[in-house]
């Protein structure tokens, strides 16, 4: 994930601390994609330099991940619009919503396909979002026959033709 922000992680120190037991039956691509879009938008809205963490434990039946910064935060009238597709609430800074529609909004259908909630706090200073997924879902065995079959088509010929 950290590869496709598309900004250069030494402007944006990230430390990442993921416990080992932090495992559930997710989808590898739509996480990469959520991190993509969390991590991304904290390099976005802060200012270089600017801390970015990310945090993954086991509590219970559940993966709590959060992905924070120590930014200036996310004002209070765009709280509560964040996971709306196109955020497009007036701000004094200039394009302070561009990046919050889309992605944020992408990130809650993610998290929303695997059974689980995500929520928006404050960091004193900075934002803090965080996700609880299920520890249990479909195991390998239960992916759909189709699905794995399409996957399988889409794999070249191991004879090369």
């Amino acid at each position: 994930a950290l590869q496709h922000t598309g900004t250069r992680q030494t402007d944006h120190p990230v430390t990442i601390d993921i416990d080992p037991d932090c495992t559930g039956f997710l989808d590898g691509r739509l996480m990469v994609q959520l991190f993509v879009n969390l991590i991304g938008n904290a390099m976005a809205h802060t200012p270089a330099q600017t801390a970015i963490t990310v945090t993954g434990r086991k509590q219970g039946d559940q993966v709590v991940l959060e992905v924070a910064d120590d930014g200036p935060g996310i004002p209070k009238e765009v709280q509560e619009h964040l996971f709306e597709p196109f955020c497009r609430k007036s701000s004094t800074i200039a394009d302070s919503c561009r990046s919050m529609g889309l992605g944020l909004s992408l990130v809650h259908r993610i998290v929303e396909a695997h059974g689980g909630s995500i929520s928006y706090r404050d960091n004193a200073p900075g934002a803090c979002f965080c996700i609880k997924l299920p520890c249990t879902g479909e195991t390998d065995e239960a992916i759909d026959t189709e699905c794995r079959r399409r996957c399988a088509d889409d794999q070249p010929a191991a004879d090369g033709v």
